[in-house]
């Protein structure tokens, strides 16, 4: 009888679906969520890096240092609401004359992307820094 018993576990396919997700289950679902943070947090970096790039070259037009700094301040206020991924309380714009002899100008971009969804998984997944920073360099002129 106990043979029989386990000759007929061994012919029957019922649940063996539900037991080979079980295996596979959590690790699609780990691979599905990594795929999502990942590509949020590549969103905010791209975001990040556009909004840096486009304050240097709206800084070209001023004509001191503390001209390009407000020009650069008010570009990124004034459009950061056109990046849905960045959140305008958490970003902070600095720029400064890099050589005067070449008359390079650099803008700095920092951003805190700690409260983002995208951290909210920290404990699940590994994730960078969330202090994500970007520079552009511009010349003035004379090229």
């Amino acid at each position: 009888m106990q043979a029989s018993t386990m000759r007929g576990f061994w012919i029957e396919k019922q649940g063996t679906t539900a037991v080979e997700f079980a295996f596979v289950g959590p690790l699609f679902m780990l691979l599905m969520v990594g795929i999502v943070c990942f590509g949020g947090l590549f969103g905010i970096y791209f975001s990040v890096q556009e909004l840096t790039s486009e304050a240097a070259r709206a800084a070209v037009s001023g004509l001191t240092d503390a001209e390009r700094q407000s020009i650069v301040q008010s570009f990124v206020v004034g459009n950061i609401g056109s990046y849905p991924l960045l959140d305008p309380k958490r970003v902070i714009a600095e720029s400064r004359t890099t050589d005067s002899a070449t008359r390079s100008y650099t803008v700095t971009v920092t951003y805190d992307a700690s409260t983002s969804y995208v951290y909210s998984f920290a404990g699940l997944i590994p994730l960078p820094d969330p202090m994500i920073r970007r520079s552009a360099v511009v010349r003035q002129g004379g090229y």
